[in-house]
């Protein structure tokens, strides 16, 4: 009798062990304004000028992309990606990585050739092999005129996009990624925060809509260069729609957009007719995730702020990106 409640005792074990969940996957997810080089001028919209060489560019790119390797993220969200697709394709090459890419400034150009000085920045998003990254839609979120693909561009006003992808976790999990890179410029504060609140509810359109057509997804991971602080209508709106900003929830404070310290930012800021000095450090670089992911945050930390202790480091972008970890 003994014998057999023993026996039953190892069978309720190997049972229970049986549908034990598999270990938790950690995601690694950086959203990364990568910088394009350009600047534009603090008058004119339309007019935009390359801040470096060509030389320059491809030394600055090529220590991102060291950086990158060191850090080895499994998806990568960049902002003012160029030239794009090349870049695309490269830095998704030396990470491992798939890439989905879509032009958002491109002037007026056939192939490589155009003005101004042939810009080919945008939205781009890489990720590890085994995700099986596929693209889902480039929305356009504002500017009526105009058109850019890789081989052409007919752009007379600046537009926006977002850039929505689908990852495939090992659990089965269908997760959509989104970047954007909302509206900056020198008009007025009060048109400036409208037209980004204009894209902000075009984005969160764009979304309910992929997950419309794609019942299978389980969560959203949005990230990129909102523009916007975090008590500004756009961000309100999008923490409105049960998106939840993942620095804020783990009280985790820090500034992606320091002209004070990032030398790239305080030109960048001069150019556009600031003062470095009075423009104070600022998060404008954010991770949400939806509902379902929430329980799943592991941490979040900023990437690519120089250590004080290392003031000749280079830098290579003006802004800072924003890493978030899940255990899925």
């Amino acid at each position: 009798m003994k014998q057999r409640w023993i026996n039953l005792l190892v069978a309720v074990v190997l049972s229970a062990s049986a549908f034990e969940p598999a270990s938790a996957e950690t995601l690694r997810v950086l959203t990364y304004n990568v910088w394009h080089g350009f600047w534009r001028t603090a008058d004119k919209e339309l007019l935009i000028l390359p801040s470096e060489s060509r030389r320059d560019r491809e030394r600055r790119q090529h220590l991102q992309t060291a950086r990158l390797e060191r850090l080895e993220p499994d998806v990568l969200m960049a902002q003012e990606m160029h030239p794009l697709p090349w870049r695309a394709r490269e830095l998704a090459r030396d990470l491992g990585h798939q890439s989905i890419h879509q032009l958002v400034s491109c002037g007026l150009r056939f192939l490589n050739i155009g003005v101004p000085w042939a810009i080919r920045s945008g939205l781009a998003i890489t990720a590890s092999r085994r995700l099986d990254l596929v693209r889902i839609s480039a929305p356009k979120l504002s500017g009526r005129l105009g058109y850019c693909n890789d081989w052409l561009g007919l752009q007379l006003e600046e537009a926006r996009r977002a850039l929505l992808g689908r990852i495939e976790l090992s659990s089965r999990r269908s997760v959509l990624v989104v970047t954007t890179h909302l509206h900056s410029s020198t008009e007025g504060g009060a048109a400036r925060e409208q037209r980004r609140l204009l894209e902000t509810t075009a984005l969160l359109e764009a979304i309910a809509e992929a997950r419309r057509q794609s019942p299978a997804i389980r969560g959203v991971i949005l990230g990129g260069d909102f523009n916007a602080h975090e008590s500004s209508r756009s961000i309100e709106l999008v923490r409105a729609s049960g998106f939840t900003d993942v620095a804020s929830a783990l009280d985790s404070e820090f500034a992606t957009y320091d002209p004070w310290a990032n030398e790239i930012a305080a030109r960048m800021t001069e150019a556009g007719g600031g003062d470095p000095e009075r423009s104070a450090p600022r998060r404008i670089d954010y991770l949400f995730v939806s509902s379902e992911l929430l329980p799943f945050i592991r941490s979040v930390e900023p990437y690519g702020i120089t250590p004080r202790e290392s003031p000749g480091e280079l830098f290579d972008s003006d802004h800072y990106g924003v890493l978030l970890e899940l255990d899925l």
